[in-house]
């Protein structure tokens, strides 16, 4: 008999990396998006491509003010970086 086998990622965060979220105290939709993007880059190596809003509204059930400042408040506590479109989950 064949079972499902679910392929787990692996995430690069350490107790400092978590700790520094933490300690940002962020709000429930910054800390949505930012896990979210996380998923798209696991290891914070490469840059990718940010969703457009239409799939990030449907994943995380988030209003478009609402993500435009957990996308702010997210680089500006340089959890990730912007460039033209693309996004990078940097190492916290």
């Amino acid at each position: 008999m064949m079972t499902n086998v679910v392929k787990k990622k692996n995430f690069r965060f350490d107790e400092g990396d978590l700790e520094a979220v933490v300690n940002a105290k962020l709000t429930t939709n910054e800390l949505n998006l930012w896990l979210y993007l996380c998923l798209l880059d696991p290891f914070g190596d490469r840059p990718v491509e940010l969703p457009p809003f239409e799939v990030i509204k449907q994943k995380l059930n988030i209003s478009k003010s609402s993500y435009y400042s957990a996308l702010k408040k997210d680089t500006e506590n340089n959890f990730l970086t912007m460039t033209t479109s693309v996004l990078v989950n940097k190492e916290v």
